[in-house]
């Protein structure tokens, strides 16, 4: 049987029936995609609440210590929609945006309706650029495999080792 070599740790090429099974139950995949070599987030599509029950269901069902992920989880994963903070920048980004196409309605003699459809327009282009602010990509998300489940459920500990403290996530 060929080896996968995940970190640290020899995988074979089939999931073993356990963690399988746990994948199938938990979040509803099919045994055809499920293989080690699988990322969670990018292949899978298993990302914020989603993962966070993932995992919480994880240690239900097979005990151990996740610590150093939930550390460094924005590392791995997507937040689950906006934030606070999101919404105070779109407010405060709205006012300016919406007064301006109002009143460069009126002063066009464009109607009213005008106004705030073009208000609306320009509350579209501000709402893109709100989960990568202020204008940059965030770091790209370290993977999660199949392979890295397999060997937290054997060994008990989280496999994966971090050489820097948890990094914050725009």
């Amino acid at each position: 049987m060929s080896q996968i070599v995940v970190p640290d740790l020899v995988v074979p090429d089939v999931t073993p029936p356990d963690v399988r099974d746990f994948l199938i139950q938990v979040c509803g995949l099919p045994a055809s995609e499920i293989a080690p070599d699988q990322r969670l987030l990018q292949d899978l599509g298993v990302d914020g609440d989603d993962a966070v029950g993932l995992f919480l269901e994880f240690e239900t069902w097979f005990g151990g210590d996740l610590t150093p992920l939930y550390d460094h989880w924005r590392q791995h994963f997507n937040g689950e929609g906006y934030s606070l903070a999101d919404g105070a920048r779109l407010f405060v980004g709205a006012l300016p945006i919406l007064l301006a196409a109002v009143l460069t309605a009126s002063w066009a003699g464009l109607p009213e309706w005008a106004g705030i459809s073009m208000g609306f327009a320009g509350l579209w282009v501000w709402i893109g650029p709100l989960k990568s602010w202020p204008w940059r990509r965030p770091p790209p998300l370290i993977p999660i495999t199949v392979g890295n489940l397999v060997q937290a459920a054997d060994s008990g500990d989280w496999p994966l080792a971090y050489s820097t403290s948890p990094a914050k996530r725009a």
